[in-house]
């Protein structure tokens, strides 16, 4: 696709078609970065993320090891989705059936949160590592993981932006501060997840549609991931638009939870929210007085 097709920035991938196949598929991967590292060590440094640094003495490996490294960002708005946790980029370190045989040295940037803190709750910053789980004999499923909280037998040195801890072996690290360390693994599971979860533009169109008696309203909250807005039936049934939203980024599976504020109250207490799924129509209804 063209560069003009890129929009609002490089994570989004515009499609303009005269065909209609069933799927588009865009597939993509966290890069992977080949180093090969000899008897003497190395510093390797992510061309990703140049904070992320990898230090493997001499004499760590054998020579001509050869070594990946994949760094996964965190967008910059990431950590305000969640005032409870923040987490640094993930970093992943291949291959994982080697054992070092000296301590080697990586260094991750602190997860930052860009809202405004509490200072009446201390968050604490713990260490997560997984290694990969062997499938089954025979399965055709690929290996699976399992985050672990490592910071009780690793300690972790903070300078400045970054922390720095030693390593044996090769896995995936991750940086996370918490007000709930308890639940920490619990928490990253969820949050890899999210973190994971294929992204979308879409509009948010809310159309009403007032009762007979005026005492009530009949609203349509609909998630559009194009331009169509003349095309839902609400527009040819009485119902008028009343908002409509900006483009925001929403994620394929998941829960959007809505709330009505100010001197709307939905007749229904149940919680709002509608599941978003990318190529359906994704629509909820409510009653409001």
């Amino acid at each position: 696709d063209s560069p003009d097709a890129i929009f609002p920035s490089r994570r989004y991938a515009k499609i303009s078609t005269q065909a209609l196949p069933e799927r588009f598929a865009v597939v993509s991967r966290v890069k992977k970065e080949i180093f090969s590292v000899g008897s003497r060590g190395e510093s390797i440094r992510s061309a990703v993320l140049p904070s992320v640094q990898v230090n493997v003495p001499e004499g760590a490996v054998a020579s001509g090891t050869k070594m990946s490294l994949q760094v996964q960002p965190v967008d910059e708005n990431f950590n305000n989705l969640e005032e409870w946790v923040t987490v640094s980029p993930v970093v992943t370190l291949e291959p994982a059936d080697i054992i070092f045989k000296k301590p080697v040295t990586v260094t991750i940037p602190c997860p930052v949160y860009s809202g405004q803190s509490n200072p009446d709750i201390q968050p604490s910053l713990r260490l997560l590592c997984c290694f990969p789980k062997e499938a089954k004999a025979g399965s055709a499923q690929t290996p699976a993981y399992q985050w672990q909280d490592i910071t009780g037998n690793t300690p972790l040195t903070v300078i400045g932006a970054n922390a720095s801890f030693t390593i044996d072996r090769p896995a995936r690290y991750w940086l996370i501060e918490t007000r709930n360390p308890d639940n920490v693994t619990a928490d990253a599971r969820l949050i890899y997840r999210k973190l994971a979860a294929v992204p979308y533009l879409a509009k948010f169109v809310v159309f009403a549609k007032l009762s007979a008696d005026g005492t009530e309203a009949r609203l349509r909250v609909f998630c559009i991931t194009d331009d169509k807005m003349d095309k839902t039936l609400e527009g040819q049934t009485g119902f008028v638009e009343i908002a409509r939203s900006r483009d925001v980024e929403v994620h394929d599976g998941r829960p959007i939870h809505i709330r009505c504020l100010g001197n709307l109250a939905p007749v229904q207490r149940d919680p709002l929210h509608l599941n978003f799924f990318s190529f359906r129509e994704n629509r909820l209804s409510v009653t409001v007085r």
